[in-house]
């Protein structure tokens, strides 16, 4: 899968390498960079990834990056495994998948974020990010907000494939996300029949999850969309930037 219509994963992640060391791709600067990013702004708003889209997040010190994605964090193993220098990249599993799947699924967002504070007791105040991907992107966003609530340094959020949080209701009655949910979903119809049992646990969260309004975030918060995505449109991503005081939508 590619993010719009820029580099794969691994192409990003060996760009946000050579931006850890100073360097472009090459010798370019910053201010070069930014150049170079505005030079790839659509008339609909949005921007194409290129190399040094990423001169925007300076790895200066350690970042701790958690993956609140549902359901396939073992997808980013490679990522995982070999983030660029840097990065020390950490996935969250969630209770009932995968490497966790003999315990009890979780039932309530809340719940969720509770046990991700948790483990973010050690980081907290540490230079982090937070990435979550399709329904992982409202959870990262959960998370975010309560640790908002308790006072505490805020990470930096980014977001792929997921409809801004105050649109919630769409997802909730989107055709593509109901037969995704559905007992007898046809796997023709789907994205990817392999991960139909692991995305229903999500479905109970995803139907329950209502959006409150509070003050929009303090912190830079980016958003990844794609021209061809079933699942949220570009508009849809755009409206991420309710939610924060500092947004960029690629």
């Amino acid at each position: 899968m590619r993010l719009f219509e820029g580099p794969s994963l691994h192409e990003i992640a060996a760009d946000l390498d050579g931006i850890s060391h100073g360097n472009k791709s090459g010798s370019q600067s910053p201010d070069d960079t930014e150049n170079d990013v505005s030079g790839f702004m659509h008339q609909d708003g949005l921007i194409t990834l290129s190399p040094g889209s990423f001169g925007v997040i300076p790895l200066t010190t350690t970042y701790r990056a958690y993956y609140a994605s549902t359901p396939w964090e073992s997808v980013q193993v490679s990522f995982l495994m070999d983030p660029p220098s840097g990065l020390n990249a950490i996935a969250v599993q969630l209770p009932g998948r995968e490497t966790r799947a003999g315990e009890p699924v979780a039932t309530s967002i809340s719940q969720i974020v509770a046990g991700i504070l948790d483990e973010m007791e050690g980081v907290v105040g540490i230079p982090h990010i937070i990435w979550g991907h399709s329904f992982g992107g409202i959870i990262a966003f959960v998370v975010v907000r309560a640790l908002r609530r308790r006072g505490k340094p805020l990470p930096r959020l980014l977001v792929t494939g997921t409809i801004a949080p105050n649109m919630i209701k769409i997802w909730q009655k989107r055709d593509i996300m109901m037969e995704t949910i559905r007992e007898d979903s046809t796997p023709e119809y789907l994205p990817s029949a392999l991960d139909l049992p692991l995305m229903k646990l999500d479905a109970p969260l995803l139907m329950k999850y209502q959006f409150h309004e509070e003050d929009p975030l303090d912190i830079p918060i980016t958003a990844f969309t794609a021209r061809q995505d079933d699942m949220v449109y570009p508009e849809e991503t755009a409206a991420w930037s309710m939610q924060t005081k500092d947004f960029r939508l690629i």
